[in-house]
């Protein structure tokens, strides 16, 4: 009869345990400052995987479907300060599939792109304003 107390004690104490990390893990993910760390964290990835200097107003995340969507997106190239950004669009949604999560691999599901505006320039040397990425791992041309 006592063991069955202590199981029945330990099961309740671990559930309050799952419940308490689970609530603060929710207000963690819907603070301010974790939505504006990962908006960090988004852009330097992005700016490492092009090369240019991305910008974006904001951001929002759907657990189902998994879809984030980022709004405000202006990705600027080698183009100077006072010329238009390469790449102006109101939003962008990505959708993505984790059933390959465990191995750190995400499969692209949906991408749209809502009024995009491209300034591609063309100099006459020859050169672009299209940059190059500093992160050689994410570029799609892997030798």
């Amino acid at each position: 009869m006592r063991r069955k107390q202590v199981i029945r004690w330990a099961g309740t104490v671990v559930a309050i345990l799952i419940l308490l990390v689970a609530f603060a893990g929710y207000i963690v993910l819907e603070s301010a400052q974790f939505h504006q760390y990962l908006l960090v964290k988004i852009v330097e990835q992005a700016d490492r995987a092009t090369g240019g200097k991305l910008e974006v107003e904001n951001w929002d995340f759907h657990l189902s479907p998994m879809v984030v969507n980022l709004y405000g997106i202006t990705l600027h190239g080698t183009e100077g300060p006072e010329r238009k950004p390469l790449l102006v669009a109101e939003k962008l949604t990505i959708g993505v599939s984790a059933h390959r999560l465990l191995r750190r691999k995400v499969q692209l599901t949906e991408l749209l792109v809502q009024h995009p505006v491209a300034s591609f320039e063309v100099n006459k040397d020859g050169t672009t304003n299209i940059p190059t990425p500093t992160d050689k791992t994410s570029s799609p041309m892997r030798s």
